[in-house]
């Protein structure tokens, strides 16, 4: 069994300080057995060093890479670069639909999994009641 793999891009928006994962998160997925990667700078508004990632095992790799080897995207916005989203990559994060028909398009041309996280907490709920049926 191949293990999955998680990447964290850094953040363009301006003004915007969060990330998408923090070094203890980085443990916490790892301990579920997920691979993680970093790109590079992606905590640093948020107060995270590099550093911190890689004492947590987390590979820094540059934006590229992070495309190229990751099976989910998390984000905090949606990214500028999402033509680079790969057939079967998923995006998770905040990204407002509603807000911004252009990455609407852009996601519908590229075609990935992606849905506000709100749908994924009730469809968790909604699996979850249907197997202890």
């Amino acid at each position: 069994m191949t293990m999955m793999t998680v990447g964290v891009v850094r953040e363009g928006a301006a003004g915007e300080r969060r990330v998408a994962l923090t070094p203890d998160g980085v443990s916490r997925l790892q301990r579920l057995g997920l691979a993680v990667l970093i790109e590079t700078g992606a905590g640093t508004s948020a107060w995270f060093p590099d550093s911190a990632y890689a004492a947590c095992g987390a590979q820094l790799v540059c934006r590229e890479d992070l495309y190229l080897q990751a099976d989910v995207v998390l984000c905090v916005h949606p990214p500028v670069d999402v033509c680079r989203l790969h057939d079967g990559q998923a995006l998770i994060g905040l990204l407002q639909p509603l807000y911004d028909p252009g990455f609407v398009a852009a996601m519908r041309r590229r075609m990935p999994p992606a849905a506000p996280s709100s749908w994924s907490r009730r469809r968790a709920d909604k699996s979850h009641a249907v197997t202890d049926a």
